[in-house]
């Protein structure tokens, strides 16, 4: 009998967010959504899955979003609102 396995890696965008890993006769598919590579203190970094195919659905992913480091813009905030 052929079995389907399944796992969650961490997705890494908010707390508990995750991706689905499905393997099945050696081909593996992962589907996410909205993911982060860059550590916080909220939710662990997203994990690089290998696989054959790759569903993104992703709110801000065109090339017009371009992302500053997470430590920039909280030194932006704090500077805004301590003075810092």
């Amino acid at each position: 009998m052929d079995q389907l396995l399944g796992v969650t890696p961490p997705a890494g965008h908010i707390l508990g967010s995750a991706q689905v890993r499905l393997e099945w006769r050696g081909y593996t598919a992962v589907m996410t959504g909205d993911c982060k590579l860059e550590a916080d203190e909220s939710c662990e970094v997203a994990e690089i899955v290998q696989c054959d195919q790759l569903v993104a659905e992703s709110t801000f992913a065109l090339p017009v979003y371009a992302w500053q480091e997470q430590s920039q813009v909280l030194m932006k905030w704090l500077g805004g609102v301590c003075g810092v």
